[in-house]
């Protein structure tokens, strides 16, 4: 009895949820808070005897300006026509303008047949443009672009109902600028044109269709694009030269915006200087804050022997986020061609100071030892007499100096 009444229980809560979200899904088809962005659109209007001798042919489009997909279920509210709710029209409306979307023909008055869809309602002119004249533009733009890189911009030319105009040209224009890129229309129906991006913001491109002057029946059409272009910012690195104590190699890291904060690492890399011999061996990141354009970067320079060749070694950029433009500079060290101390407190101007060799004194020198074995030259001969002379001569001095001493306690007696 209570696995029966689990079982029943269980099915009831699975019908109970099956039915909420059927109700969900039903709601979203019928309609999203996005059908405010839908606009319905009248590309042309065309007779058709054919079907009766007040028949027109109408041909619909729709403009979504949101940035997602809206569906709308036809014969709703919200996507309804004034004769018959359900007209062939679609059920989903994609991003951006779209023409030629889907045609009706009906009888009657042209100004009886209407389009509501979202929150805007359409009406059919009768003196709206004739579907074997009129075109329409189609733009296509990157979404994002830097400030002065080129955008590659694409516009498609077509006529209702019948092919490409495969004649005329596309002039495009940035925002309200009269400035215009003139680009041809191809067999296609295609134009493409590179405009340069402007600054930082939201811009808005236009193409417009001229027809061209041999087939004056066709109707020009205008077609809009809005596009984001950010900061170009680009970090570089330059060497700075040596410190004032010729202690380290200085390096710049700048950038060309400043208008957020940004960070990239550096590391060092030996050329023919070696680090642990020449210099420090170095890494770490530069972090650069909202305004700040430039930093400095020092390598730690080590003391060079005596006679040591120039040298140099690079610092390199890596892990950057912004674009790096110069990614490594280069430290020179120069020849080690002068020997000098440096005295405590005084810097040097551009000379590695080196401890000079150690010389022994003179007085540490031992002379040769008599009877070495080495045979004895001129150059011995005239030391041994020098020694000698020396030698009379110091005794010499201490006898006469006992001598004046003795006279001189003679005197005192």
């Amino acid at each position: 009895m209570k696995r029966s009444r689990l079982r029943a229980f269980r099915v009831a809560a699975a019908v109970v949820l099956a039915g909420a979200f059927a109700l969900a899904t039903a709601g979203a088809a019928v309609a999203t808070p996005d059908a405010g962005a839908l606009a319905p659109l009248v590309d042309c209007v065309s007779s058709a005897p054919g079907a009766a001798p007040d028949a027109f042919t109408v041909v619909f489009g729709y403009r979504n300006s949101s940035a997602e997909s809206v569906a709308l279920t036809p014969g709703a509210a919200q996507n309804t026509f004034s004769l018959g709710r359900d007209r062939g029209q679609p059920s989903t409306f994609d991003p951006g303008v779209h023409h030629a979307v889907f045609a009706t023909t009906f009888a009657g008055a042209a100004g009886d047949l209407a389009w509501t869809l979202g929150g805007s309602t359409v009406a059919v002119d009768p003196g709206a443009a004739a579907c074997e004249t009129a075109t329409t533009v189609t733009i296509s733009a990157p979404p994002t672009a830097a400030s002065g890189d080129p955008v590659d911009v694409t516009a498609t030319v077509q006529r209702m109902l019948l092919g490409a105009p495969g004649a005329g040209t596309v002039e495009f224009s940035l925002d309200s600028s009269d400035t215009t890129v003139a680009a041809t229309v191809n067999a296609d129906g295609v134009a493409r044109a590179s405009v340069d991006a402007p600054g930082p913001g939201t811009h808005t491109i236009t193409a417009r269709y001229v027809p061209p002057t041999a087939t004056p029946q066709l109707l020009g059409s205008v077609a809009t694009a809005s596009f984001a272009v950010t900061r170009a910012s680009a970090i570089s690195i330059a060497s700075a030269g040596l410190s004032a104590d010729s202690r380290s190699a200085r390096f710049i890291v700048s950038r060309t915006a400043t208008d957020a904060a940004a960070h990239v690492d550096y590391v060092t890399a030996d050329g023919s200087a070696r680090s642990g011999l020449d210099y420090a061996s170095s890494r770490g990141t530069v972090r650069f804050a909202a305004g700040q354009g430039s930093a400095t970067v020092a390598i730690p320079l080590l003391d060079r022997a005596f006679g040591s060749p120039g040298a140099s070694f690079y610092v390199l950029l890596q892990r950057a986020s912004e674009t790096v433009e110069v990614a490594g500079a280069t430290a020179v060290l120069p020849q080690v061609t002068a020997i000098a101390t440096r005295p405590p407190g005084q810097a040097s101007a551009g000379i590695r100071f080196v401890r000079p060799p150690q010389v022994p004194p003179a007085a540490a020198v031992a002379a040769p030892a008599v009877g070495s074995g080495r045979a004895g030259g001129p150059g011995d001969l005239a030391l041994m007499i020098g020694g000698l002379l020396l030698t009379v001569g110091a005794a010499s001095g201490v006898i006469g100096m006992m001598r004046l001493r003795s006279s001189g306690e003679a005197s005192e007696l």
